[in-house]
């Protein structure tokens, strides 16, 4: 069978081509940006997505200090929680897992009673404390730090730094273009 190309379909063929070629353009530039930020579409590997971060769970018990020196090996920082949303988020994403407590990135170590967020030292506006919390705890088991616990509904507690505890890395997903 023999085919025939008209003007009207070379037109066509040459704008879908275009198409093509600006597409592949873009897809290229996508993968380039997620390769250099560690990135895919949402979230690399073991990460967890929401709400334009990505959300990893140590698999060790370690003190408040290892579990941020950890995630800043990976780029990342200890959790910080923002809002109600991402707190709910938080417990979901802990809850199926057997992290009984778990370090974020608050802490009241440079001024009893001010809590921050490490390491850019960020107040801490948004709270979830459970009831009691923070008790601040001072002197030889001072506590400067704050885990989410699981026997207080995935509140905050402040306890001592040097406690062994599970922890979430948190980083920005840069992938997202929005």
């Amino acid at each position: 069978m023999l085919h025939t190309v008209s003007r009207s379909m070379l037109t066509d063929w040459s704008q879908a081509t275009a198409m093509l070629t600006t597409t592949r353009i873009h897809i290229a530039a996508v993968l380039l940006l997620a390769s250099v930020t560690g990135g895919g579409q949402a979230c690399s590997n073991e990460w967890t997505s929401f709400a334009g971060s990505c959300y990893l769970l140590g698999t060790d018990a370690v003190t408040w200090t290892d579990a941020e020196g950890m995630c800043r090996l990976l780029s990342a920082n200890l959790v910080e929680i923002t809002s109600k949303e991402e707190s709910d988020f938080i417990s979901r994403f802990l809850s199926g897992h057997s992290a009984i407590s778990t370090w974020i990135g608050a802490t009241d170590i440079f001024s009893e009673g001010k809590f921050v967020w490490m390491p850019e030292g960020e107040p801490v506006n948004f709270t979830n404390w459970a009831p009691g919390e923070p008790n601040h705890n001072t002197g030889t088991g001072s506590e400067d730090c704050v885990i989410l616990d699981e026997n207080r509904s995935w509140h905050w507690n402040d306890i001592a730094c040097t406690t062994a505890a599970y922890f979430v890395c948190e980083m920005s997903d840069l992938s997202i273009v929005g």
